[in-house]
């Protein structure tokens, strides 16, 4: 505001000084008249920048490292508008600390910024004042507010094959059986029946055959796989969270790649608790992942102790990924 008073003034006397020596009329009147229209450039500014407000536009979702396209823009409704105006805004984490703190300058219409996100997490952009300038762009006028747009900033996206090979693997195999329906697994037999043409000679039961005089085929038993339950471990050290998050996220996404169900332990949707949800798109494990994020990372072994029906958890690290026995 300082810098807008002391322009003017330093202007009104460089005008004051010339007209004094070139023209030598009316000094004092001339000076007069430049106060009046300051003035009323001030009453006429003051009335249509109490219409004006301020919008921002930017995207939800972006990737870590990625910039985030933001457009500043003015709201104008009035027929005059504010030409030139000072945004003083930051950037807050899930926890309320300020990550970034700075100020965009626009004139006529909106301006753009690109916020660059070094670590993965949920975060708010808060506009908190405005300053809006009169017409001849020399007084402030501060307005406060307190508006607020959340994003996520998601983890990059990694090769996870190695930790596929090494952890997902056990869920090929499984030595718990479907009582009530067959399948297609020979190494158990689900009941014997009788040949028919349309059977397949490797599978006649040789044994049966014999003892009862006619050919008999057996029929496979359905396996009951066990569901991958994954969950991710997240501390306050953010640098150490992007590798964990990193692992975590590339990991589920190819896992749904590759057609492959799984639950995943995160808080439920009033992030009160925690729950095991079944992911079978990727718009429903994002959506998971956005609750996750938003959630301060708290301790969730009393909830893994809770769990029953499962034998085996695996709990993604920046280390790795821990298996661990229910």
């Amino acid at each position: 505001m300082y810098k807008g008073v002391l322009k003017y003034l330093f202007s009104l006397v460089l005008l004051f000084v010339f007209w004094s020596l070139f023209l030598g009329y009316y000094p004092f009147l001339f000076c007069f008249v430049f106060i009046v229209v300051l003035l009323f450039s001030i009453l006429i500014s003051f009335l249509f920048m109490r219409h004006t407000d301020i919008t921002l536009n930017n995207v939800s979702i972006v990737e870590r490292e990625t910039a985030l396209r933001t457009t500043f823009s003015l709201i104008h409704k009035t027929p005059l508008h504010c030409t030139k105006a000072i945004i003083t805004y930051k950037v807050i984490d899930n926890l309320g600390n300020t990550i970034i703190s700075n100020k965009a300058m626009i004139y006529n219409d909106q301006i753009m910024k690109d916020i660059v996100m070094n670590h993965s997490g949920y975060y708010k952009l808060v506009i908190e004042k405005v300053y809006y300038f009169d017409i001849l762009q020399c007084l402030p006028f501060k307005r406060k507010y307190n508006y607020q747009y959340p994003f996520y900033v998601f983890p990059k996206m990694i090769k996870t094959d190695e930790y596929l090979k090494q952890n997902i693997g056990f869920s090929i195999e499984s030595y718990e059986y479907d009582m009530l329906n067959k399948g297609v697994d020979y190494s158990e037999v689900f009941e014997i029946r009788e040949y028919n043409e349309f059977d397949s000679l490797k599978h006649i039961h040789w044994k049966a055959s014999m003892k009862k005089g006619d050919l008999y085929v057996k029929e496979g038993s359905q396996p009951i796989l066990k569901k991958l339950l994954l969950t991710v471990e997240c501390h306050g050290n953010k640098d150490i969270n992007d590798k964990t998050l990193d692992i975590f996220y590339s990991l589920c996404l190819s896992l749904l790649e590759k057609g492959i169900d799984y639950e995943i332990i995160c808080p439920s949707l009033n992030n009160q608790k925690y729950n095991i949800e079944l992911i079978k798109s990727d718009t429903h494990f994002k959506e998971c992942f956005q609750r996750i994020l938003s959630t301060s990372y708290q301790d969730i072994d009393e909830y893994i102790q809770s769990i029953k029906e499962y034998s085996t958890l695996y709990i993604v690290k920046n280390s790795g990924i821990e298996v661990k026995e229910i």
